[in-house]
């Protein structure tokens, strides 16, 4: 028995053994997690304004100071996010917006696939 190391032959792709492909893609990790984090923070805070924004506007409207006309706040906000064109909000327009958020972060960058995994990580970190 030898005590060195053994040598393993595999027979990896090109894309993964071409110079710079290491860096490439420990960029697009990088990239992809900070990203991710980076955006659910952002949503967090947007979800917070928005509800405080809500709660200021359904208080003034129990006041009477304005009339907010939710059904029609309702349509046109239905209107604005529906990504498939089908009049309703779920979950397959928020996989549409989710797909074409991601590809315009992606968007001519070498080290997509590094990047699209990160990101789905740094998201559920952060």
């Amino acid at each position: 028995m030898s005590k060195g190391k053994e040598e393993i032959d595999i027979d990896l792709p090109d894309e993964i053994t071409k110079p710079g492909s290491a860096k490439e893609i420990s960029i697009g990790c990088i990239a992809g997690f900070c990203s991710g984090y980076a955006t659910k923070k952002l949503s967090k805070k947007a979800g917070v304004a928005l509800g405080a924004g809500f709660i200021g506007l359904q208080a003034l409207n129990y006041t009477g100071l304005v009339t907010v006309h939710w059904d029609i706040l309702e349509k046109k906000l239905v209107k604005s996010l529906d990504q498939d064109n089908d009049g309703k909000l779920t979950k397959n327009d928020l996989n549409i917006a989710t797909a074409r958020y991601v590809h315009l972060l992606t968007q001519d960058l070498p080290f997509a696939g590094g990047f699209a995994a990160s990101f789905a990580l740094g998201m559920k970190s952060g």
